[in-house]
């Protein structure tokens, strides 16, 4: 389907294109550096998938197709270039000499993550945390914003209602019930294609040498979950991801950010070492394990533009 471009997000995209080639080509990697000189910082960056539907400048493509492995490797190139990749518990640890250092995190589990991201991470030793929602790993199953998005793809629901319900998630807001059964019902039965990673892939990653974390079994938002709820949803994802991959899990991202304290609570008494949100910003050393702040990114970024987002967050 041939969706119309955005006009307002056609000219904000233009001005900060603008502004962070501005910004890359007055020297704004030598600028940071000397914001951050002797400050010991983690700057973790967050990703999901390469889907042309999610990862795009003006106009969304499909679902269905993926791109920009080539985008993202320049950006893993230039990061590993001028920055330090280090896990959280380097960071924090007393070995730490970088000022600047950084993390890859990617969520939810997709299997483009394995065929894509995977390659270019080993290539450049980039230290990486794939988020599992561990009820979908192995199956055909769609989480179900995926399956909204495939029907925006195919022009069967409208586009700006879908990402004005999809900010609302974000936000903590739970569709309505007609609207949840709609899209399952419209959704096909037998999905278009497998999106999501299987056990023999995620156990390839971690073969490889890169960390696994939870990102709960279904993706439920834990805010909105009493705490037994809450325990269910984080207790199966650790112990499944324990099972499969024989590693303890030390590391949960909160689905959409959302936690609150009985989500802390649980992190704490599963020993889960570090959790992270989607607050913007960078992480200090006093930064709280539980809440690591992280930098939203897209494969589809040019190096100025994912530059120009780190430059942002230093001020938040």
């Amino acid at each position: 389907m041939n969706r119309p471009v955005n006009i307002k997000r056609f000219f904000r995209y233009l001005t900060s294109r603008i502004l962070a080639d501005v910004f890359f080509l007055a020297g704004g990697v030598y600028v940071l550096k000397t914001l951050l000189r002797n400050k010991k910082v983690l700057i973790i960056l967050n990703y999901h998938n390469f889907s042309k539907y999610n990862n795009y400048n003006i106009k969304r493509g499909s679902i269905l197709e993926t791109g920009y492995a080539k985008s993202f490797e320049k950006q893993i190139r230039f990061l590993r270039r001028h920055f330090n990749f280090c896990y959280p518990e380097e960071f924090y640890g007393a070995n730490c000499r970088s000022s600047i250092n950084l993390l890859i995190t990617f969520d939810d589990g997709y299997k483009d993550n394995f065929d894509i991201a995977l390659p270019v991470l080993s290539r450049n030793n980039a230290s990486t945390i794939f988020f599992l929602t561990t009820s979908f790993i192995g199956t055909e199953n769609w989480l179900w914003h995926d399956k909204l998005r495939f029907l925006v793809s195919i022009g069967e629901f409208d586009q700006k209602k879908a990402e004005d319900i999809l900010l609302e998630i974000n936000a903590g807001i739970n569709p309505a019930r007609d609207t949840v059964d709609n899209v399952n019902n419209s959704f096909p039965i037998n999905p278009p294609k497998r999106i999501m990673m299987n056990w023999d892939e995620v156990a390839e990653i971690h073969k490889s040498g890169f960390s696994l974390g939870s990102h709960t079994e279904n993706h439920s938002n834990l805010d909105q979950l009493d705490y037994h709820a809450q325990l269910s949803e984080i207790n199966h994802s650790i112990e499944i991801i324990s099972v499969k991959t024989g590693s303890k899990c030390k590391y949960i991202a909160y689905p959409n950010g959302l936690f609150n304290d009985s989500t802390l609570r649980i992190a704490r008494d599963q020993e889960i070492e570090f959790g992270f949100s989607v607050i913007p910003g960078i992480n200090k050393k006093n930064t709280d394990k539980l809440i690591m702040k992280r930098i939203g990114a897209s494969a589809s970024d040019k190096k100025s533009f994912l530059l120009f987002k780190i430059f942002i967050s230093v001020f938040r």
